[in-house]
Formats: structure tokens, sequence, C-alpha cells
């Protein structure tokens, strides 16, 4: 008896099981030092970067530093950020979003992933003429 109740039990929690949160997943993946590849958008076209270029985003636990060099004139920022999933703008299936809480709130969430090796982050599907950029990992 203590057999079936044994099975009973662990076949109930293997079907209630729910999947990995792929924010968290990705949160993970994206510890390190990421430089700047290419860049896209409606306004600016593409933007590809040498290797070695300086624009740069850092994320260690629940922190990021960002430099962003134009024109030769260093930009700096940092703060904290959180990656969460939410409804994608258009109503259908889910989307996983970086939000960096240092931000104006105009340019607080944007789309975030990894593929191929590559993190990339942009403004939503949603935006049809919003910027994406892509980094390769460095460290």
């Amino acid at each position: 008896m203590k057999c079936v109740i044994f099975f009973l039990l662990l076949s109930f929690t293997l079907l209630n099981c729910k999947k990995d949160n792929p924010a968290f997943s990705l949160k993970q993946e994206m510890e390190g030092k990421w430089e700047l590849k290419t860049r896209y958008g409606g306004w600016i076209g593409t933007q590809n970067f040498t290797e070695g270029n300086g624009n740069t985003i850092t994320f260690s636990g629940d922190n990021y530093s960002r430099v962003n060099i134009a024109d030769g004139i260093s930009y700096e920022n940092s703060g904290t950020f959180t990656v969460f999933t939410d409804s994608a703008c258009n109503g259908v299936g889910e989307t996983v979003y970086i939000s960096f809480l240092s931000l104006p709130p105009q340019a607080d969430v944007e789309d975030i992933n990894i593929t191929s090796g590559e993190l990339v982050i942009g403004q939503n599907s949603c935006i049809a003429d919003g910027t994406t950029s892509i980094y390769r990992k460095i460290k």
C-alpha cells in the first residue's frame, strides 16, 4: 500500500510540474560582458561594429553597466534591471522583456533574447521603426 501511495504522489508531482521560467534561464545566460556587434532600425539602417569597439553592456546579478561610444565621446550608464515574461504586444503568446530600471519610462522595456550565442535587445515588435542591438559575448 505504501508503494502505491508513493507512486501516486510521484505521478501527481511530475504531472503538475511547470515548465522552466524562460526569464530566469535567460538572466543566467546574460551574466558577463557583451560587446555591440550590429545595430539596426527604421531610422538608422544597419550599423556593423568591429571587434574591440568599446560599446559594451555588462550584467552581474541584478545590475548592469553600459558604455556607448558615439563620435569619440563615451557615454556610460548603470543601474539595476529585471527580466520578465509578459504577453506580447499583439496579444499572441508571451515575450521575454528587460526593464532597465534606472532609465526614463519611455525607454524602459525592451525585448531580449539570446540566439546563436548573441544577445539581442530591441524595442518590442509593436514599434515598427524601433532599434535593435546585437551583442557578442566577450567575458
